[in-house]
């Protein structure tokens, strides 16, 4: 457990049997403005920032390779590589977030976020991938239309106007029927009035 965080790159876990109760993160180096205020408030905030992520808690730590560690350095400090409890390596997040430089000093095959952070990390970045081909997918299918579907729109764009044609033609047609009907009726009916006409007549001379 992080009693305290002494620096912006090195904490106190006060619980080392062998009484180096200092851990520096290894392969990272404290931030350089070129200015000494500006140097000092970029340490204050990157210790600000490790405070935050560390402070009272509980965290993993490998040490570094025997090489690493600094003979120049307090012996009751040792370089090492530093989790969280879910696995986040700090030395990483600092770097990344810009609160330290990255000074490589040695290689760490686990210098990197390790169980559930890993696993969550991964999770996402598969899940970004599948939606992201789902994204593709979709754009594909509202972009292109199959041949298939191509050949129907057009038989059915071809074979629409046939029923409109059919009914047309059937309604010149019972026009025509009923406009010869109408004259059929007009003819017969215009024969047989002048032929009633005439029997009168006959009759009443």
């Amino acid at each position: 457990m992080v009693a305290k965080v002494v620096d912006a790159n090195m904490v106190d876990i006060r619980s080392s049997a062998d009484g180096k109760n200092l851990l520096r993160l290894g392969n990272t180096g404290l931030p350089k403005k070129g200015d000494a205020k500006l140097d000092e408030e970029a340490r204050s905030a990157a210790k600000a920032a490790l405070e935050k992520k560390l402070s009272k808690s509980m965290i993993w730590w490998k040490a570094a390779p025997p090489s690493a560690q600094r003979t120049e350095e307090s012996d009751n400090v040792r370089v090492a590589d530093v989790w969280t409890i879910e696995g986040e390596h700090i030395p990483s997040y600092m770097i990344q977030e810009g609160h330290l430089l990255h000074n490589e000093e040695y290689a760490e095959e686990l210098a990197r976020d390790i169980l559930s952070v890993a696993a969550g990390k991964e999770k996402q970045e598969q899940y970004q991938a599948l939606e992201q081909a789902l994204r593709e997918t979709q754009a594909e299918l509202q972009t292109e239309t199959s041949p298939g579907e191509k050949s129907q729109a057009k038989d059915r764009s071809t074979s629409e106007p046939a029923p409109r044609a059919s009914l047309t033609l059937g309604l010149l047609m019972f026009a025509l029927v009923c406009a010869l009907f109408a004259g059929l009726v007009w003819v017969l009916g215009s024969l047989t009035s002048p032929k009633t006409v005439k029997t009168k007549k006959a009759k009443k001379g």
